[in-house]
């Protein structure tokens, strides 16, 4: 059953909210890979796949406290460069390559990183294929 088909109030279990809002999240993929460099989205779920070697992106501030954006690098050699409007901490700037991913989350002044993966195997206390934080 779809979340419009609960009607105004929706019991399940211990649970009975009035009003669900899913104002954070976007809850589709994009059907397109993003290749051209420029601006990312600042929420939801996309695919990379940079069209040279390395391909500049920026991700903008996120639009409300709590906004997730999630970049796959689908596969292939080039290097995607992705800063952030303004990332916590020491880092400036994300490289993925082929297989390898990240989450961030708007804190309403900062994105922090909060998920990063990659294709590789760990070795020692590196793993390979992680995202490159810089």
């Amino acid at each position: 059953m779809s979340i419009t088909g609960l009607g105004a109030i929706a019991k399940c279990g211990r649970l009975d909210a009035t009003t669900i809002e899913f104002t954070n999240q976007s809850l589709h993929l994009a059907a397109a890979d993003i290749a051209a460099a420029g601006a990312l989205p600042n929420k939801g779920f996309h695919f990379l796949a940079p069209s040279a070697n390395p391909t500049a992106f920026t991700v903008p501030d996120g639009a409300r406290k709590g906004d997730i954006v999630e970049f796959l690098h689908r596969s292939g050699g080039n290097v995607a460069n992705i800063t952030p409007s303004d990332l916590h901490g020491a880092i400036n700037a994300i490289a993925l390559t082929g297989g390898a991913y990240v989450k961030l989350i708007w804190s309403g002044t900062q994105w922090f990183l909060i998920g990063r993966c990659g294709d590789g195997a760990a070795l020692g206390t590196a793993v390979a294929s992680y995202p490159v934080l810089s």
